[in-house]
């Protein structure tokens, strides 16, 4: 199995709603969700070999979002899955970074081509949205973990998130 390190955004604007896609994705397989391919899930991607994970945590809202930013919150979850790509099953190995930023405005100028067919909407979620939605999450525990982060409170070091 190959692993492969991963980032993802916990973006949060300043009324203080989380930023997610919708996405449609029907290359991999999620070994947990069997056939799952409809799912909310954080902007980000693959660590580069030459980049640290807060490089790539930034390039990632970049080219997912448009939105550039010198400052990055801390890692505030770690989170193992695995996907069967075309040839191969790969271990996601994901670290989950705070982002506050001051607009709502996106722009997806900078996707890559399949990001442009997997993401098909977007979303800025309220806390109550967020537990409320029968929607499914990746994680599938997204929505209660996410709770404290509305509310400004990060753990000291981060969580180890199972689902």
């Amino acid at each position: 199995m190959r692993i492969r390190p991963t980032v993802r955004l916990l973006i949060f604007d300043e009324l203080q709603r989380l930023f997610l896609f919708h996405i449609h994705d029907v290359r991999p397989v999620h070994e947990e969700f069997p056939g799952m391919t409809v799912y909310w899930n954080t902007p980000g991607g693959g660590v580069e070999t030459t980049e640290t994970h807060e490089e790539a945590a930034k390039r990632e809202l970049w080219e997912e979002t448009g939105i550039k930013t010198s400052e990055l919150g801390p890692c505030v979850w770690k989170y193992r899955r695995v996907i069967l790509g075309d040839e191969e099953r790969i271990q996601l190995q994901e670290r989950y970074f705070v982002v506050s930023v001051s607009t709502a405005r996106v722009s997806f100028i900078n996707m890559l081509p399949y990001e442009r067919e997997t993401h098909q909407a977007y979303k800025w979620w309220t806390r109550q949205e967020l537990l409320a939605s029968t929607d499914l999450f990746q994680p599938q525990t997204l929505p209660q973990h996410a709770q404290p982060l509305f509310d400004g409170i990060l753990p000291t070091k981060p969580l180890h998130i199972q689902r």
